[in-house]
């Protein structure tokens, strides 16, 4: 993904597909010409959040809330962590949770916990992404963290026909999970954590 602000950074961008994709990207392997298709959107100005969702007779309920940690010196789009958080009371006038349930169902999900990815700015509430399946990343280990939720088991039970109990979740409890990119291709064979051990923040 690309973020483009001239012709020319668009002329780069179709040149590296075309050519060589960006380090990280699948094999790096050249995309021949006559197969190379692009989708070009609007760039919406905000913060950007995701969150697990329940639906069940139609109707959404809120299961996590996290905002979204920018990776400035990445390829544009990069996630660098989460932040387990509260909704931000900007929603709440935005009617998030219809919103959610009316997303659901134009996609034609029932009964499902869904992950949506969304930016927030004071025109309202852009979704990105909605899919039927809790969030993944670094996410189910930072929820049983800091919740002590099992997402995993709960998008299981829920699909045996067990309603999980959505008060489990304590939106006081704050935590962030960061993910961690390596800067060179290889096999990660041991992690030094012992700088780490001594913030007793970190866990």
């Amino acid at each position: 993904t690309f973020r483009c602000h001239s012709r020319s950074d668009c002329e780069k961008a179709v040149s590296l597909f075309k050519n060589r994709r960006p380090s990280g990207y699948h094999d790096g392997a050249p995309i021949a010409a006559d197969t190379t298709q692009i989708l070009a959107e609007s760039w919406v100005r905000g913060k950007e959040y995701s969150c697990d969702f329940l639906v069940h007779e139609g109707r959404a309920e809120i299961i996590r809330f996290t905002a979204k940690i920018s990776a400035p010196s990445a390829p544009f789009g990069t996630t660098l962590g989460y932040e387990l958080t509260s909704p931000p009371p900007e929603i709440a006038s935005f009617s998030f949770t219809d919103q959610l349930s009316r997303a659901a169902d134009a996609l034609g999900i029932k009964q499902a916990i869904c992950m949506v990815d969304f930016i927030v700015n004071d025109r309202g509430i852009f979704f990105l992404e909605m899919t039927p399946r809790i969030g993944g990343d670094c996410l189910p280990h930072l929820i049983r963290r800091i919740y002590g939720v099992d997402m995993l088991k709960l998008a299981v039970d829920y699909g045996r026909g067990m309603m999980p109990d959505s008060s489990l979740i304590d939106d006081r409890k704050h935590g962030i999970g960061l993910r961690v990119f390596a800067n060179k291709n290889g096999i990660l064979q041991s992690i030094d954590t012992s700088e780490l051990d001594r913030n007793p923040r970190i866990q």
